[in-house]
């Protein structure tokens, strides 16, 4: 095999790969669609839940990477924070 084709097979292998992520990701979001609300700020579109009352104190949740919103509300985290504070959770 010369090296042309060895690139060009490089490049269709690469391009196959992009096209497959496409479709999983879409695949994956079409199955688990997004809880909460999105907002865009400055251009930049933001994914969030807020639960409890707006008038108490507020606590923010972020989650590290490899997590979901699902994670705190999954284990009740944000159920029992809004019993007395406005929770926001961002994704």
């Amino acid at each position: 095999m010369s090296t042309g084709e060895t690139v060009a097979l490089i490049v269709l292998v690469f391009v196959l790969l992009v096209i497959g992520n496409v479709v999983f990701s879409f695949l994956a979001e079409r199955k688990n669609p997004p809880i909460g609300t999105f907002t865009e700020c400055e251009g930049v579109r933001l994914h969030y839940i807020h639960r409890g009352d707006p008038s108490a104190p507020c606590v923010v949740l972020f989650h590290g990477n490899g997590s979901m919103i699902q994670d705190f509300t999954s284990s009740g985290l944000v159920d029992r924070l809004a019993r007395r504070n406005r929770v926001l959770c961002f994704d």
